[in-house]
């Protein structure tokens, strides 16, 4: 972004048993470092091990 900060946002999707799709922002964090696949998998994979997803 224009004011130096970079942010990440972890999304669920998913259908519910009356097929509807549903979603949940469970993080929004701000990304520290490089914007490569490899920080932003670490951030998100940090994300998930916190919620035992």
């Amino acid at each position: 972004s224009s004011n130096g900060y970079a942010f990440i946002a972890i999304v669920l999707h998913w259908i519910d048993n009356n097929g509807k799709l549903q979603e949940c922002l469970i993080d929004f964090v701000e990304l520290i470092g490089d914007h490569s696949g490899e920080n932003m998998a670490k951030t998100a994979w940090s994300t998930l091990e916190r919620y035992g997803l």
